[in-house]
């Protein structure tokens, strides 16, 4: 999150959407394990098939791009000012760190 800030702001027109937006799962909401609750949604769940594509939301450098226990496969994009946008659970990576990619 540091490094995020000491990018540039990387976008000049306004963001769009990853996918088709049905979300599936609301920020915010509470989550329960075991009918205890246990955290916040930090995110916005949308609704998306498996190899469905996943659009940039902006221009931005790829921060972090891999494999991980909670997330699956998963995309960070760096937009500069300290903005950030991850994308999780995808069913495969097409980018890595480092990459600049587009809108869309």
């Amino acid at each position: 999150m540091a490094r995020t800030a000491r990018t540039p702001r990387l976008w000049l027109s306004p963001f769009g959407e990853p996918l088709p937006l049905r979300v599936t799962g609301d920020f915010g909401t509470r989550r329960e394990i075991n009918n205890a609750a246990r955290s916040r949604h930090l995110g916005v769940d949308l609704a998306g098939g498996t190899g469905t594509p996943v659009k940039a939301t902006n221009r931005s450098v790829v921060a972090i791009a891999g494999s991980f226990y909670y997330q699956g496969n998963a995309v960070y994009l760096d937009h500069g000012n300290g903005l950030l946008t991850s994308y999780m659970h995808l069913s495969r990576l097409l980018v890595s760190e480092g990459d600049t990619v587009e809108a869309g």
